[in-house]
């Protein structure tokens, strides 16, 4: 049976290693592309970050989860990516105040896959539409870094 090394990485979510123990030579305390502190554990619970699968079979591809898989809280890469969303459509022109406050309330079934992911798709969408070209650029770049695959996929981003 196999288990999951410690993974690193900074608050900003660049990954540093995927088996911080096994590979300490990979580890950072600070992120060489930003600069910002990294860590091997959630923040709220203490549990070690999983890193690479290690088990019979499998390579070692490692995705950098969004959420702990113990007490099921962002992590602080997901909270700054749901931040940079929100201040983002605080900056579009041609948004009613409405139309800002439910694209904001989207933003959770944006950054995770949840029954309301396509529904926020959709209205994200009309929004790339009715922002004009450079609001839209903006907000498609940023949902490029944001949103999961699934929600990308159905933007067609």
């Amino acid at each position: 049976m196999g288990y999951y090394s410690v993974g690193m990485a900074c608050l900003n979510g660049h990954k540093i290693a995927g088996d911080a123990e096994g590979s300490p030579e990979f580890c950072e305390e600070f992120c060489s592309q930003c600069g910002e502190r990294t860590i091997t554990q959630c923040p709220a619970c203490k549990q070690n970050i999983r890193g690479y699968y290690q088990g019979e079979g499998f390579g070692l591809r490692w995705t950098l989860p969004a959420y702990c898989h113990s007490c099921g809280k962002a992590y602080p890469w997901t909270e700054r990516k749901a931040e940079a969303l929100g201040e983002t459509i605080g900056e579009l022109d041609g948004l009613t105040d409405g139309e800002r406050e439910k694209l904001k309330k989207a933003i959770p079934d944006i950054i995770a896959d949840t029954p309301k992911s396509e529904t926020a798709a959709l209205r994200f969408k009309k929004a790339i539409t009715k922002v004009g070209k450079v609001g839209g650029k903006l907000l498609t770049d940023v949902l490029t870094n944001v949103a999961t695959e699934a929600v990308k996929k159905a933007m067609g981003v």
